[in-house]
């Protein structure tokens, strides 16, 4: 009986690491694409030359523009130096969005002890990973940075996390490397701070306040040092470039929605320009509906009952976290000058996939609050729905990249 069991999670666990695969891997046939365009061409230059240019350009924006994110600058030059071609840039895109894939399920599941919770919240992010037709995109190109920051954001959170659970002070070293490195990529991360707290909140709470210090102190005073840092460069900052000037008096509430919503599952399709009837083939939904999507839901479906009840103050620090992450990057955009003229329902800025992991997370967070009223015949029902619906939204989400991707391949592409 108990060989029974372990092979049937290992099947669907193989079937959910195949789905959540498939909504990525078709994306690594497209060409370059945005900035990856000009940016390929680094490679052309030699490491000094490239590192000179690539300082001059730090120094522009710094002086212009009030922006401090040297750690971009240096993954991004490496990206392009090591991996040279299109194929090798490609596989790494792959690798970054399965890591960052499985390091939020690790992290569900980690806080949860449910299996269920992350593999419907996983979903939930794979129902949400859609290449965005005639949009910025950050799934296939701007060199992964997106992934790469998120990476360490979560990095840097489990490293305190366990400062938290042990008490192991040398964990501190690698805790400030890799957060520094985060908040120094792309200025969002730094932002994660409060959903980073909450996190580590609902994980170990706080009853021990030397652990506390010692895991949120270093946190804290790198983001301290960053804002500061961030706070004199734009006071002196000389551009005026609408991507990264204000104007609270603008079009904020439309275009935070906006940005909000892009990041829901199908957004491009349920509220912008295309159709998709017009865009992804029935046939191919159908067909991956009944090969990967419907035994996903008919594995996973027992699981629900499998698990210990998930603490109250772990599911809230889920949500609260989640709507963070969800939220924040939409208020960005809403108070830029760019995006109130420029930004169009269904679309998003490339920081849309911090709010990809938020909803995860409150996914996560709503099934956990379900999850201690399992027994009860409706909630039971309600977690069975949430899963349904995740799985047809992934279903959606490959169908739709596959087809984004195709447009990239030469040949024909049906009838005639």
């Amino acid at each position: 009986m108990r060989d029974l069991f372990a092979g049937r999670v290992a099947i669907r666990s193989s079937l959910l690491a195949v789905f959540v695969t498939l909504v990525v891997a078709p994306l690594a046939i497209t060409p370059y694409l945005h900035d990856d365009i000009p940016n390929r061409n680094w490679a052309t230059q030699s490491i000094p030359n490239t590192v000179s240019t690539a300082w001059e350009l730090n120094q522009q924006w710094m002086t212009r523009e009030g922006r401090f994110f040297p750690g971009g600058f240096a993954y991004g030059l490496t990206v392009f130096h090591v991996f040279d071609t299109r194929a090798a840039y490609m596989t790494l895109l792959l690798i970054l969005n399965l890591a960052l894939i499985g390091l939020v399920a690790y992290v569900i599941h980690r806080l949860t002890r449910s299996a269920f919770i992350a593999a419907a919240s996983v979903l939930a992010l794979g129902a949400c990973l859609q290449a965005r037709f005639g949009g910025l995109d950050t799934l296939q190109s701007f060199g992964g940075l997106m992934q790469f920051s998120l990476i360490l954001t979560i990095a840097a959170g489990l490293a305190a996390a366990h400062i938290l659970r042990t008490g192991r002070r040398a964990m501190v070293i690698p805790l400030v490397l890799v957060w520094a490195w985060a908040v120094t990529s792309y200025e969002v991360s730094l932002l994660m701070l409060p959903a980073l707290v909450l996190l580590l909140w609902g994980c170990h709470g706080f009853r021990d306040r030397t652990r506390a210090a010692w895991a949120i102190g270093p946190l804290v005073i790198v983001a301290g040092a960053e804002v500061l840092i961030s706070m004199v460069l734009r006071a002196g900052a000389t551009g005026s470039n609408p991507s990264y000037t204000t104007d609270m008096g603008g079009m904020v509430i439309p275009t935070f929605l906006k940005q909000f919503s892009a990041a829901l599952p199908s957004s491009q399709y349920l509220m912008g320009t295309p159709s998709m009837r017009d865009m992804v083939p029935l046939t191919m939904i159908m067909l991956l509906g009944i090969a990967v999507a419907l035994p996903t839901f008919l594995l996973w479906r027992p699981a629900l009952g499998q698990g210990t009840s998930v603490p109250r103050r772990v599911s809230l620090s889920l949500i609260l976290s989640g709507a963070w992450a969800w939220a924040l990057p939409a208020a960005l955009a809403g108070i830029s000058i760019r995006w109130q003229n420029d930004l169009q329902w269904g679309q998003g800025y490339i920081y849309s996939l911090y709010q990809y992991v938020g909803i995860a997370l409150v996914v996560a967070g709503a099934l956990g609050l379900i999850a201690d009223r399992s027994a009860t015949r409706g909630w039971r029902t309600a977690a069975i729905v949430v899963l349904a619906l995740v799985c047809i939204g992934c279903t959606i989400s490959v169908a739709s990249n596959i087809t984004f991707a195709g447009q990239f391949v030469s040949g024909p592409q049906g009838p005639g």
